[in-house]
């Protein structure tokens, strides 16, 4: 199963959005991460949109 999250901000900020998906939100998920890729997908074009609007969809393997 993959689980998908959507941020919104900036992608500097996308270590920090990571920090807490693996540091907080996946032990009280009730799930175990899969051995398999996290990915992103980058919904906006970073050249026309603002840094605080971009959105990104963070993929997550979990079992």
């Amino acid at each position: 199963m993959k689980f998908r999250l959507l941020y919104q901000g900036p992608y500097t900020n996308l270590g920090i959005v990571y920090d807490t998906i693996f540091a907080q939100w996946l032990p009280d998920c009730g799930y175990e991460l899969r051995n398999a890729s996290v990915f992103e997908k980058y919904i906006n074009d970073p050249s026309r949109t603002e840094e605080e609007k971009l959105k990104t969809e963070i993929y997550i393997p979990l079992q």
